[in-house]
């Protein structure tokens, strides 16, 4: 893409996660994993202390272990990544490394978490920017249902601080809530609130390489990059109101799990989960701007479908119990 004579890098960024197909490859072949093999130390805020049981529970109730299943989801979503004409798909750490020796390239990056998708038209209608900034998009969300989740000034001002103020007390942050609403449903579906000014996957970072590359630390990630907003650290704007990414709480996700196992901590409850997500699609209809979304949810759909099957179930059972006694 080229502005004036001068060439725009269209850049994804991927955030850190774990090997999900070198973990499965190993629980195949020792029958069990450490958790420091697949948790960080220390573990993130809000992650819970339970996930090896979490984990353990799956892979003894579903027909294929959860690092092979996350792996898959992955796959899904690095397809979406694939159509969208980026130059590059970087790690943090490469596009340090790349920005170091390319200071005076006109960037546009989009980070993401692994499993989150990006529409084929992501990068259209950007061009290069004179000074840095920040930019967002909608951000919807796909939950048992999908969810539009539209982009509203008064986060950067309003949330941060109630949340600094009131984060250690539900009950008063609650009464906050009607301040900042969502807006109507659009196109029929359901608006949600944003948790955050900006979300996984619905910002994009313009500029030259010298302006991210040493800023990483602060804008990879979306918590980190939405502080930063708030303290005004950067400018930002909003761009059209078009349908670029979309965030996944697929079964895999651990907060997702957590709810799940609410109604007891057992492989029946967990199968029932998986069951109630996988009818979610039978009833989704996606506007004509998300259109592009339909092929890699219901990639999901069948990929969570297939762990329902007994037989694959017995086969994945035989085959741990035969490693296990190698």
């Amino acid at each position: 893409m080229k502005t004036g004579g001068v060439t725009l890098k269209k850049i994804i960024i991927v955030r850190a996660s774990p090997d999900w197909g070198g973990l499965s490859a190993k629980l195949q072949q020792q029958g069990r994993l450490a958790p420091s093999d697949y948790l960080p130390t220390p573990l993130p805020a809000g992650f819970p202390p339970n996930v090896p049981d979490i984990l353990d529970l799956w892979n003894s109730s579903l027909a294929r272990d959860f690092f092979s299943v996350r792996a898959a989801v992955g796959a899904i979503a690095q397809k979406t990544w694939q159509k969208t004409g980026a130059d590059y798909i970087m790690s943090v750490p490469d596009f340090i490394q790349w920005a170091a020796t390319h200071p005076d390239e006109a960037v546009c990056l989009f980070p993401t978490d692994d499993d989150d998708f990006f529409a084929p038209h992501l990068f259209e209608g950007l061009a290069v920017a004179d000074r840095p900034y920040i930019r967002r998009f909608p951000s919807p969300i796909y939950v048992d249902m999908l969810f539009n989740r539209p982009l509203d000034s008064r986060f950067p001002r309003l949330m941060p601080r109630l949340r600094r103020l009131y984060g250690r007390y539900p009950r008063k942050l609650a009464l906050f809530a009607p301040l900042v609403r969502p807006g109507p449903d659009i196109d029929g579906l359901q608006t949600l609130a944003c948790d955050y000014f900006c979300q996984t996957n619905n910002y994009a970072l313009m500029g030259r390489g010298s302006d991210w590359g040493s800023k990483m630390h602060e804008v990879a990630d979306h918590i980190d990059v939405s502080r930063v907003l708030d303290r005004f650290k950067y400018r930002w704007d909003d761009g059209p109101a078009k349908q670029i990414a979309l965030t996944n709480k697929h079964p895999c996700s651990i907060s997702r799990l957590m709810i799940m196992l609410r109604e007891g901590f057992k492989g029946a409850t967990l199968r029932r989960g998986l069951e109630e997500y996988v009818r979610s699609f039978d009833h989704l209809t996606l506007p004509a701007d998300m259109a592009w979304m339909q092929t890699p949810l219901f990639q999901l759909r069948d990929l969570f479908a297939n762990l329902l099957d007994a037989k694959s179930a017995e086969v994945y059972a035989e085959t741990r119990r035969y490693n296990a006694g190698l």
